[in-house]
């Protein structure tokens, strides 16, 4: 019942044959350390990066309560990758609105 359709018919497989369409593309490893250096650089264009750089001495980067940023050439799983830039992202996050009083006072 279920033969190979047209992408048109996608709906058609995706609700009656069970399967969710083609298959991704498998990345080469150069390929996909430079899609995740532009998902860094996406990052470190924020309000929340930039206001990161300006409260945070360089000596204190890299502590637990500072984000992070993931290392584009890390040999890990997408799921693991996603997961470590999302954290960053939402660190980065809690110094859109920072002022340096916010940041004392939080110390």
């Amino acid at each position: 019942m279920c033969e190979p359709v047209m992408l048109e018919d996608y709906w058609f497989q995706l609700l009656f044959c069970g399967t969710k369409g083609p298959t991704p593309k498998k990345l080469s490893k150069q390929e996909r350390i430079a899609s995740r250096q532009r998902q860094i650089a996406l990052g470190k264009n924020t309000t929340g990066y930039r206001r990161y750089r300006e409260l945070v001495p360089v000596r204190l980067h890299g502590r637990k309560e500072h984000p992070v940023t993931p290392r584009a050439e890390s040999n890990c799983s997408k799921r693991s990758w996603d997961s470590m830039y999302r954290q960053w992202r939402q660190r980065l996050h809690h110094y859109d609105e920072t002022t340096l009083w916010d940041y004392i006072r939080d110390k």
